[in-house]
């Protein structure tokens, strides 16, 4: 039997009903101070290889995309960082869970150039997750290199039970309320300097 999966339903379920009133008036709040739709809609990968509409509130302006989150401070308003600082953002992410394009725990889900580019181990043998070891690393440290994710998701995928699961999503929730700020700096590491020159 699969309990992961009936975890989902049932605190998916339990979370959608708690926070659905919430939900609304975000929805209205960034249609007036980000823009509509207040859904931010991309195609990701999900468990089996097979692409989903992954969906999250709107937290930046419209404008043109590059593509990595740290060039593009300019797009966020101050709605969009309390969004981010709160993860309110990734509330919609419960119907994914619900619907079993996600779970609450996995690797979280990439899109598909990323994929493509970097991802060389099948990670994609569970759903992809709301959080997961990488996810709070990120949430502790404020940064994480693509070869630390990818190390973190593999333990994940390995060990992952009815214990760990509940204990990472416990140290989420507990963690969102006292999380390091993810680093916006585009100058700090080699990565992200390259990508800058290649723009250039």
């Amino acid at each position: 039997m699969n309990y992961i999966r009936i975890y989902d339903v049932c605190l998916s379920v339990l979370l959608i009903i708690l926070f659905l009133p919430v939900m609304l008036v975000l929805s209205l709040l960034i249609m007036i101070f980000i823009g509509y739709p207040p859904l931010y809609v991309s195609k990701r990968v999900g468990k089996n290889d097979t692409l989903f509409r992954h969906i999250k509130f709107k937290s930046m302006l419209s404008g043109k995309e590059t593509g990595r989150v740290f060039f593009e401070t300019v797009r966020i308003n101050g709605l969009g960082k309390i969004l981010r600082a709160t993860h309110l953002d990734e509330l919609p992410e419960l119907f994914l869970i619900l619907t079993g394009k996600m779970s609450f725990v996995g690797p979280r889900p990439l899109l598909l150039q990323h994929v493509l580019q970097t991802d060389n181990f099948s990670r994609h043998a569970r759903r992809p997750g709301l959080t997961g070891l990488a996810q709070i690393y990120l949430q502790k440290k404020g940064r994480i290199s693509k070869e630390q994710q990818f190390r973190l998701d593999r333990m994940l995928i390995g060990k992952l039970n009815s214990k760990l699961y509940f204990r990472l999503i416990a140290i989420t929730f507990l963690g969102s309320f006292c999380s390091k700020a993810a680093d916006m700096n585009p100058f700090l590491n080699k990565e992200r300097i390259a990508y800058g020159k290649n723009r250039m």
